[in-house]
């Protein structure tokens, strides 16, 4: 008879702080990269000015931060 091997399981409460965490991280990297823009406008031109992609790099780093929220909701909000 084949066996089936079943993959590992994660335990809800350490996907939960997981996904708590990454809400977290991304909150505080949001608010810290707005501080930077208000705070230092020159910080904020050469992060736009490293960019080796079309996105400048401050849209870069909002769009990994909110990426990391996601991630962390959905992990949250995921039911086993």
């Amino acid at each position: 008879m084949p066996q089936k091997i079943e993959g590992t399981k994660i335990p809800k409460d350490i996907e939960l702080k997981v996904g708590i965490s990454l809400c977290l991280v991304g909150a505080i990297c949001l608010i810290l990269s707005g501080i930077m823009m208000v705070a230092s406008p020159s910080a904020t031109e050469q992060l736009n000015a490293a960019s080796m992609i079309t996105l400048n790099g401050s849209g870069v780093i909002l769009i990994l931060c909110i990426l990391s929220m996601v991630i962390g909701l959905v992990l949250i909000l995921q039911k086993k």
